[in-house]
């Protein structure tokens, strides 16, 4: 098959059907990051009472400019009703419920008391420091909508609510499979050949930075009968399998073989890009399936341009792909070949650097970095002092 652009492997992620799981979920931290399935409406107002906004005094307006302080106090929980006549105040904390007949509270630093009586400094007004019943959310309001994002923030509005449970797209389930001999757990010594396996760690913890649960890992040897085995095994179990090395054509490359064993239907293999050039991309019935390759710069960049656009997909959200600013270079860059480039930068105060250490296998460049410049193929050149845009935000 003849290597497709970059723009056409994006509009094929952009377009293949994908079908997101609505799923009934408890209200925690945990549903953080995911999208509602439906719209929310309150039961409940907020607040659900007039509430003091300040610890102070309570006090109902009367013909004086003072006020005759009761023994009493309100705190935030009690059930007494309290009420004032006019001329009165009442010690109350922030939270506490306002008696009804309070016309505002005053901040206890305004405040000077004499002979058991309260004298205000300043002006006042009426409905001063009072947060009053349903200004925030009345009964049956709709306070959230189908396609938004729950942020900290709406964990709290649903708990402030008294809403324990929701509907929202489910996560999607993702089996990261690492392929090669040469592979070795970073817990154990290096025997002459040998490399650690970061990708298992570098995958991983791109998924988990998504906010992925659902994680499973293999490793699997360069043996053609045992990759046809674990990609069967994480077919059946995921929505997202993510395959490292062994896409090539090399004598010891299995996986594509052993992806046409199980069905796999090709939908694109191999762009032209760099790096990054033998992506695959797949399905069969409901499981997609991407082939990385096996240099880790290049299986990341693929990662952050490829697969969070489909995992967005199935989370439900509406706008898939990283944030794109523009830039002013603070040094020049000249490719080599007509491939699209993906290049490790820093971007800060509306400049960019490209970075050194561009090679697919070179980490410790990406690592520094926190955007990819996109080249696309017909750009050959990037000057000094120029405006460059398609300045991928990665973080």
């Amino acid at each position: 098959m003849t290597m497709i652009s970059v723009e056409k492997a994006i509009d094929y992620i952009e377009n293949v059907e994908c079908n997101p799981q609505e799923v009934k979920v408890s209200v925690s931290r945990k549903i953080i990051d995911t999208i509602f399935a439906e719209d929310v409406h309150s039961t409940y107002t907020l607040p659900l009472f007039n509430q003091s906004a300040m610890d102070g005094y309570a006090v109902c307006f009367g013909e004086e400019l003072h006020f005759r302080i009761l023994e009493e106090e309100v705190k935030a929980g009690d059930d007494r009703m309290i009420s004032l006549k006019k001329g009165e105040a009442v010690r109350i904390f922030t939270g506490a419920p306002v008696p009804d007949t309070a016309d505002a509270v005053i901040m206890q630093e305004k405040v000077t008391i004499k002979e058991g009586m309260l004298y205000v400094e300043g002006d006042y007004h009426k409905g001063q420091n009072i947060r009053y019943k349903g200004e925030e959310i009345q009964k049956g309001d709709k306070v959230f909508e189908a396609g938004e994002k729950i942020t900290p923030a709406t964990v709290g509005v649903l708990a402030s609510l008294g809403i324990s449970e929701v509907n929202v797209y489910r996560k999607p389930k993702i089996a990261i499979i690492v392929t090669g001999n040469e592979l070795s757990s970073i817990h154990k010594e290096l025997a002459y050949g040998e490399i650690y396996d970061s990708n298992t760690y570098t995958l991983g913890s791109f998924l988990e930075e998504q906010r992925i649960e659902h994680i499973h890992y293999y490793h699997v040897k360069d043996n053609l009968e045992e990759t046809q085995k674990i990609i069967s095994e994480a077919l059946k179990a995921h929505d997202i399998v993510l395959i490292t090395g062994g896409v090539s054509v090399g004598d010891y490359d299995f996986v594509k073989e052993s992806l046409d064993h199980n069905g796999v239907e090709e939908v694109f293999y191999k762009i032209k890009q760099k790096p990054g050039k033998p992506l695959f991309f797949g399905k069969v019935e409901n499981t997609f399936v991407f082939g990385l390759p096996g240099n880790p710069a290049a299986a990341l960049t693929c990662s952050y341009v490829y697969v969070l656009p489909l995992i967005k997909r199935f989370k439900g959200q509406d706008s898939i792909h990283l944030k794109r600013l523009s830039g002013i270079a603070v040094n020049s860059y000249k490719k080599k070949g007509n491939r699209a480039h993906f290049l490790k930068a820093i971007f800060n105060d509306g400049k960019v650097e490209i970075l050194d250490g561009q090679g697919s296998g070179m980490m410790h460049s990406f690592a520094k970095s926190n955007a990819l410049v996109y080249m696309p193929e017909s750009k050959m050149e990037i000057k000094r002092e120029e405006n460059v845009e398609n300045i991928i935000m990665l973080y």
